[in-house]
């Protein structure tokens, strides 16, 4: 697998998962530098935002979000990284 590949995989396996666990959650990918988002469909979005690194594989939400955000946080950090331990990409 290349290192274009690699990237691909986790990228689409990670959007798959957000997609299927957190509906409440829109992808927008205009963001640049390799920075997706992930917006609220509902309620107040400027501080419940989580991004999405798509070369470094990290999410991170603002430290003022509210306790359920930051709470997926948390689940979608540990999903990627059981995710990297588990397919041995790493």
């Amino acid at each position: 697998m290349t290192k274009k590949q690699f990237h691909q995989h986790i990228n689409r396996s990670f959007y798959e998962m957000v997609t299927k666990a957190y509906p409440q959650y829109e992808l927008d990918f205009n963001e640049s530098g390799g920075i997706v988002t992930l917006i609220p469909k509902t309620g107040a979005c400027g501080a419940n935002m989580i991004m999405y690194h798509q070369s470094q594989h990290y999410v991170m939400a603002a430290s003022f979000a509210f306790d359920e955000t930051k709470q997926h946080e948390q689940e979608m950090t540990k999903w990627l990284e059981d995710f990297l331990l588990n397919t041995n990409l790493v």
